[in-house]
């Protein structure tokens, strides 16, 4: 399977998107989610104008079963039932409260969501160092 930087970034941005949806809907934190939404946008903004810039010439080829199956594993994910998340979860029945409703972020099922950005920034941290180590010096070479 190919996996074009440009694409990661169309999956990741799609991840994003059902992550928002996910606070809003089920743990009612939307000023919170929108916040989430905007910072990680652009980021993946900043990161996709990187990208377009260094790989110019790359032709960009994706399989569309791929896609549909991200799309259809999102609806599927969208449909669940409420209530057998809410029975689920013990972490829903916790107060509206500003400061409880922001605990239930940190708690176990989304801290997972956490985690993730945190290695994932790490991980590119660590990535975009190797590349300049190795090629000593900026990416793009001005004319």
């Amino acid at each position: 399977m190919y996996f074009n930087p440009l694409i990661l970034l169309i999956i990741f941005c799609f991840y994003l998107i059902f992550l928002v949806i996910m606070l809003s809907y089920y743990l009612k934190l939307y000023f919170y989610s929108y916040i989430i939404f905007l910072i990680f946008m652009s980021g993946l903004i900043i990161t996709l104008m990187y990208v377009s810039s260094v790989i110019i010439n790359e032709k960009l080829y994706f399989n569309v079963k791929y896609i549909m199956m991200f799309f259809i594993f999102g609806l599927m994910f969208l449909m669940l039932d409420k209530v057998f998340l809410i029975h689920t979860f013990s972490f829903f029945y916790l107060n509206n409260l500003e400061l409880i409703s922001l605990m239930k972020f940190f708690s176990y099922p989304m801290m997972c969501f956490f985690f993730f950005f945190v290695v994932y920034l790490f991980f590119l941290l660590i990535l975009v160092y190797e590349i300049l180590k190795k090629s000593k010096g900026p990416l793009r070479v001005m004319i």
